[in-house]
């Protein structure tokens, strides 16, 4: 609990002149509204003027809220209008670093949902009833333990649980009309780490400073933004117990360019008799679908970057709906880029449009080719002519790295070897093998040679790979084993009655990924190695002994969504160990039935959470050994990512164990970068 509460302040500040008290008010809930006002504009130095407006704002209607106990919901929606107010009057451009959207596979891991709910957060959250709000305000935006909540509600701490978990629910319903699915554990966890972000050091001290002579040397800029928002405050009738009026729609950032149709109609028909029509191509920092702005289930996408994004509307005749991919080809079909749907909306029964971030397409040709399959399905005979939204004129490419390249991080060194694009993608034995002169049926092929304290090894695996170009081109996948001759043989052995097939089945050749960009500029490539053995023993910790109990599939989720949300209190114990000065804590395993695999086998879950500061960029959790009471070895994942917590799921147990032991190594992953001229098959 705060040393001492909102209200107190204010009456000091209103009462007494306290400045003291005001600047302790600045301290506590600057990094709140500075947060809401970012996510709004989109850019640092407007974020800063919005939230100066905000406080002299609360220096002039301090004495009218010295007995508000939520100050911190107030603030919110202050910041929210007064931002909106600024978005309607002003014009202006948007700022935004490349890196903050061109993140790697393992950084979007547990956060991979926030970029597609950060720009709709405030409005759904906005939306909510005040108590609805006010709790979720306090947990997730300032960061409260339950107990804190509670008393801020004027409720238990079972009660504060209870409206934070219903809050949690109705903002995924919200996001899910608008074509962000995801659990409330995922959210909780998004917002959570995302939703207050640190103002600069210095502007608490300047708000404090312009904020107490209510305004009268601030910027003109500022004072015009203060009297607006003062202005809808009072039409609004705005106090402390703020009922939320009509949201302000944000401005549209967006702009649509010239698309080349290949029919009159521009419309494909699919083997189903789906049919899909290009709407148009979009570009700017928050982007709807051509002529749905006004949609009232669209979903309007954050795209701090600034990309083009190419939109899709499927009619369905069966009123089914399908998620679909693209791939990009240039003219002349030399590569291409398959790209996933970036974001949804539901128009009516069987009616669905589908934007995709346009992430990489032949910036340098006037037009380029986009075909479309259901997720993973057969391609239509059909194709789109785009004219290109963002022509590049000149690239100036960079420098590449004669092969043999050696890079290193840590004790590892990497060697590329070699790195060809256009390389026929691995089939299965037995398979239809597809036209190899299509690029969708071709990959990258690589090969590496490791050395570890400068001995060679090979207990390192490469995992995600990013690349891009000098034109502003990426691509990101998974690297994957590449089988001699290109194809995979199918064979195994059985583990608890489960085919695993072994390392060795069949012959290597170095390792391959999808999707590459187009060849004929030099890449970057950047991967991450992730250790598969020969852990070091401050690497390690083991749990002996540790109880199985019996449960559900649901009861699995429900314990997800307990300990993402910060619950604490479990009717159960909880085992803990440090490795690497980070206190992992190890939930119960719980034992199952997998309704989802053949015979429906038991399976076990084990969830492993660790201190809130514990920092998992990078940090990997690999079982090393795992037997049951009986001494039975147990199947288990390789490597275990961080989402939130990490989860290990063994597969096929028997149905009378009783306890498992458990050894697991937590460890870093390496990452080099290569900048490399591909070759050609």
């Amino acid at each position: 609990m705060q040393s001492t509460d909102d209200g107190a302040l204010l009456r000091q500040y209103s009462e007494n002149h306290s400045d003291e008290a005001f600047a302790a008010l600045v301290t506590r809930h600057i990094n709140l509204v500075y947060s809401v006002a970012l996510r709004q504009v989109g850019n640092l130095h407007q974020a800063e003027e919005i939230t100066q407006a905000v406080f002299i704002i609360l220096a002039k209607k301090a004495a009218s809220l010295r007995h508000e106990k939520a100050l911190s919901s107030w603030l919110f929606q202050v910041a929210r209008l007064t931002a909106n107010n600024f978005i309607r009057s002003e014009s202006r451009r948007r700022h935004r670093e490349e890196e903050a959207y061109m993140q790697s596979v393992l950084d979007e891991a547990g956060t991979e949902v926030w970029p597609r709910i950060a720009s709709l957060l405030d409005d759904a959250v906005a939306k909510l009833r005040e108590k609805d709000r006010q709790a979720i305000v306090l947990r997730f935006y300032e960061g409260r333990n339950l107990r804190d909540v509670g008393l801020a509600l004027g409720a238990t701490e079972a009660a504060a649980e209870k409206r934070v978990s219903r809050a949690l629910e109705k903002l995924r319903k919200f996001f899910t009309k608008r074509g962000v699915s995801s659990t409330t554990a995922i959210l909780a966890g998004a917002i959570s780490a995302n939703s207050v972000q640190a103002a600069p050091v210095a502007l608490a001290k300047g708000v404090t400073t312009v904020a107490i002579v209510k305004g009268s040397i601030a910027a003109v800029s500022t004072s015009t933004l203060v009297k607006g928002t003062m202005k809808t405050m009072t039409w609004l009738k705005i106090k402390f117990a703020i009922v939320i009026g009509t949201a302000v729609l944000l401005a549209g950032g967006m702009a649509t360019v010239a698309i080349s149709q290949t029919s009159a109609s521009n419309t494909i028909t699919l083997n189903d008799g789906t049919k899909l029509t290009l709407l148009g191509v979009t570009t700017g920092i928050q982007q709807m679908a051509p002529g749905y702005e006004n949609l009232r289930t669209a979903n309007r996408l954050y795209t701090p970057n600034k990309p083009s994004m190419l939109w899709i509307k499927s009619e369905n005749a069966s009123n089914q709906s399908s998620t679909y991919e693209i791939v990009v080809y240039d003219k002349a079909k030399t590569a291409c880029v398959n790209l996933e749907k970036s974001t949804g909306s539901h128009v009516s029964a069987g009616v669905d449009i589908q934007g995709f971030i346009l992430e990489a397409f032949p910036r340098w040709d006037k037009e380029f080719i986009v075909r479309v399959r259901p997720y993973r399905g057969k391609f239509s005979q059909g194709q789109f002519i785009v004219s290109n939204p963002a022509p590049v004129t000149e690239v100036t490419n960079w420098i590449a790295d004669p092969l043999p390249a050696t890079k290193s991080d840590g004790n590892l060194e990497v060697t590329l070897a070699k790195l060809v694009a256009g390389a026929t993608t691995p089939s299965w034995a037995g398979g239809s093998l597809m036209p190899t002169n299509d690029p969708v049926n071709q990959c990258v092929h690589l090969n590496f040679d490791f050395r570890q304290n400068g001995q060679s090894t090979t207990n390192w695996d490469p995992w995600p790979v990013q690349t891009t170009d000098a034109a502003g081109n990426w691509s990101r996948g998974l690297i994957y084993d590449y089988p001699t001759n290109g194809v995979r043989r199918i064979w195994g052995r059985m583990i608890n009655g489960a085919n695993i097939p072994p390392p060795e089945h069949y012959g290597m050749d170095g390792y391959y990924y999808q999707p590459g960009l187009w060849p004929d500029k030099p890449w970057k490539v950047r991967l991450e190695f992730i250790q598969r053995s020969g852990f070091s023993d401050d690497e390690m910790v083991t749990f002996t002994n540790v109880p199985v109990k019996s449960g559900t599939k649901q009861d699995m989720d429900d314990e997800w969504s307990a300990w993402d949300v910060g619950k604490t209190n479990f009717p159960f114990t909880i085992t803990s160990a440090t490795v690497k000065g980070v206190h992992l804590k190890l939930l119960p395993p719980l034992m199952f039935t997998n309704v989802n695999s053949t015979g429906n086998p038991k399976d076990v879950s084990i969830i492993i959470g660790a201190d809130p500061d514990f920092n998992p960029k990078g940090m990997n959790l690999t079982v090393v050994s795992a037997t049951d009471d009986q001494g039975r070895d147990l199947w288990h994942p390789f490597g275990v990512p961080w989402a939130g917590h990490y989860s290990i799921e063994i597969a096929r147990v028997d149905d009378d164990v009783k306890s498992v032991n458990l050894t697991l190594a937590l460890h870093k992953s390496r990452f080099v970068e290569f900048t490399v001229n591909p070759s050609r098959k």
